[in-house]
């Protein structure tokens, strides 16, 4: 039986609006579309759980109607959630999409980042199971901390996935040493991996990594239309994983929907490159389908994948 997937990064609510092009300072632009719903980890969550493994949402969340929303829509998605009950809200991103799919956020910051030690303790996780964390809470005092605390308890056998987010360049350099030794995979994508690096002060993301994560480590670099590429253990080659050819429809969620299918696949006993093929093709169904909520289950990503082999 796969473990699960347990969550302990944080969910907010968002705004996305797609429009043509930034305003010019002080100015304005209309939106050519816009929504609300759920981000975050949400996404990578509910990518996860589409794909057949059981998942935990052990983000911070508050008592006021955003953290109601979110617990609900979690729920709907069978993803079970562990309650913090912090008094207060989650917060809202507000998230501009331009018309060449460029992404750009703000954010309003709520008490998803009050993460405690005391109740990441009364989370149950076992051998098997996979505790995804993600790089945007880390610019967190409070988060900073309770990780650290906890981590070091964690049950042998549970493997631990940290994804990478723009925010890690405002990450201390000698706390994410500190955290990487204990990273069973680490994912990003072109741009993030140049953070890390200028971050740890190497010239390389080889250099970067060799010393400070352990020589079994799977790490994920994700590179748009491309593909990806993998590496098991920071001083091995990369592997190419082709990207499935597709039409580019919305570049939403795209990130995360490979991340949760990645999580899932090695969750599932998948080997990483297998485990990275079937994240290429619900990042290849997830950029045809608009609004980024459409995430792909199982049934997809396999019917994509035979169809490509037969072609």
């Amino acid at each position: 039986m796969a473990g699960s997937l347990v969550a302990v990064a944080s969910v907010i609510l968002t705004m996305p609006m797609h429009v043509p092009h930034f305003p010019d300072r002080g100015g304005e632009v209309t939106a050519t579309m816009s929504s609300v719903g759920v981000g975050g980890a949400f996404p990578v969550m509910v990518a996860a759980r589409r794909q057949g493994v059981e998942v935990w949402s052990a983000a911070c969340m508050g008592t006021g109607p955003n953290s109601t929303m979110v617990a609900e829509e979690l729920g709907r998605e069978g993803i079970r959630v562990i309650s913090s009950d912090v008094v207060g809200d989650i917060g809202m991103k507000l998230v501009l999409v331009e018309a060449d799919g460029y992404i750009s956020s703000v954010v309003a910051p709520g008490v998803e980042a009050e993460q405690e030690l005391g109740f990441l303790r009364r989370i149950q996780v076992s051998a098997g199971d996979m505790v995804y964390i993600s790089a945007s809470d880390l610019v967190s005092p409070a988060y900073q901390s309770a990780l650290e605390g906890w981590l070091p308890e964690l049950t042998d056998g549970v493997s631990l996935t940290l994804a990478l987010g723009p925010q890690i360049k405002e990450v201390d350099p000698e706390w994410l040493a500190r955290i990487l030794p204990n990273i069973d995979l680490l994912t990003m994508n072109r741009r993030e991996t140049d953070l890390l690096r200028n971050v740890l002060g190497r010239e390389t993301l080889h250099e970067a990594l060799e010393q400070v994560m352990k020589p079994s480590a799977v790490i994920v670099r994700r590179e748009s239309s491309r593909g990806c590429w993998v590496t098991v253990g920071p001083s091995s080659n990369p592997v190419e994983v082709p990207a499935f050819p597709s039409k580019v429809r919305d570049t939403a969620a795209v990130g995360d929907a490979h991340t949760g299918v990645l999580c899932a696949s090695l969750l599932r006993g998948f080997d990483p490159i297998t485990a990275a093929r079937r994240a290429n093709a619900a990042g290849a169904i997830m950029v045809g389908r608009p609004g980024g909520r459409n995430l792909p289950d199982s049934e997809a990503v396999e019917e994509l994948m035979r169809q490509s082999s037969l072609t």
